[in-house]
C-alpha cells in the first residue's frame, strides 16, 4: 500500500506538470493574438493590389493543425480570406492542407514524396484556372 508521503509527492508532481501546461497554453494563446495582429496589419493588401495576380493559395500546414483549435483555425481563415476578398475581390482563393502520412520523421515537414505530390497538386490546381 502506498504511503501518503508517496501520494501526496504525485500529486505535486502532477499539479507541477498542469501548471507547465497551463503556461505553455497561455503563451501559444499570446502568440497566436501576436499572429492575427501581423495577419490584420500585413503585406496582403500590398501584394494583392498587383493586378496579376488572378489566385491566391493559402495553406493550412500542420504547425496550423497540430493543437487541434478547428474553430481557431476556421476563424483566422476567414480572418484571411476577409482580408484578400476585401483587397482583391477577383482573386481566386484555393485553400491547401497537409497531407496525412507522407511526412518526415519529425511529423512537420513533408517528406519528399509528400512535398512533390503538395506542389504538383497545388500547381494542377493553378493551371486549371
Amino acid at each position: 500500500m502506498a504511503d501518503r508521503g508517496d501520494d501526496t509527492f504525485e500529486l505535486h508532481s502532477v499539479q507541477v506538470e498542469l501548471e507547465a501546461v497551463e503556461k505553455q497554453i497561455r503563451q501559444l494563446l499570446e502568440r497566436q493574438a501576436e499572429l492575427r495582429a501581423a495577419l490584420e496589419s500585413s503585406r496582403i493588401p500590398a501584394i494583392l493590389k498587383d493586378e496579376s495576380v488572378g489566385a491566391i493559395v493559402l495553406h493550412a500546414g500542420v504547425n496550423d493543425i497540430r493543437l487541434r483549435q478547428t474553430e481557431v483555425l476556421k476563424r483566422d481563415f476567414g480572418s484571411l480570406i476577409e482580408a484578400v476578398r476585401s483587397t482583391a475581390p477577383e482573386t481566386r482563393i484555393i485553400v491547401s492542407g497537409p497531407l496525412p502520412t507522407l511526412f518526415r520523421a519529425d511529423g512537420l515537414h513533408p517528406s519528399r514524396v509528400g512535398a512533390e505530390l503538395l506542389s504538383d497538386n497545388i500547381s494542377r490546381t493553378l493551371r486549371s484556372i
